[in-house]
């Protein structure tokens, strides 16, 4: 009964069972964080019109890694029908889930959200910075390599290899 079990509802779903997919949204709201986890990163995979008010409430789970993963799986999901609820996660006071928000509004490639991830390139966390410059890029814009620039000389490692990870998210010949 922990998360094994949604992946493997998921694997029935697959098979055509689609009544499982009424326990993996009723997963989302159990007392275990691990198993509303697996359970919101599986409806944000399965892409079901049903799952999106599921995972969008979920970003406002009490417990920052559920609300992590519900802004992934909104990423996952890939509709602009989880702007708004993106837009509740890039305000979370936990940088995890700003982090992944930002991310996830560049998954969905709508330019006009562009004017909410420019304000994370001055987030307090490095590694928000760095998420805000991925989801940046995937929506074309080159204006956060100074940003990047700056990042990509941190003493620190960790902010290093995120920036250089959010770069890789695109194939501009400035970025290379």
């Amino acid at each position: 009964e922990g998360p094994e079990s949604i992946f493997a509802l998921a694997g029935l779903f697959k098979l055509g069972r689609t009544d499982v997919l009424i326990d993996i949204t009723n997963a989302a709201t159990l007392p275990n964080p691990e198993v509303r986890m697996a359970a919101i990163g599986t409806l944000g995979k399965l892409r079901r019109p049903s799952s999106l008010s599921t995972l969008s409430q979920a970003v406002y789970d009490p417990e920052p890694s559920v609300r992590a993963f519900a802004a992934g799986a909104l990423g996952d999901y890939g509709s602009s029908e989880g702007v708004a609820a993106l837009t509740h996660a890039i305000s979370d006071d936990h940088p995890r889930v700003r982090g992944i928000a930002a991310v996830s509004l560049g998954r969905l490639g709508i330019r006009d959200t562009r004017s909410l991830l420019q304000p994370l390139l001055r987030d307090p966390v490095e590694q928000v910075r760095a998420s805000a410059i991925e989801g940046l890029l995937r929506l074309g814009e080159a204006t956060p390599l100074f940003v990047a620039a700056d990042l990509l000389r941190h003493p620190d490692p960790s902010v290093r290899g995120a920036t250089a990870q959010a770069l890789s998210a695109t194939s501009n010949p400035k970025v290379l």
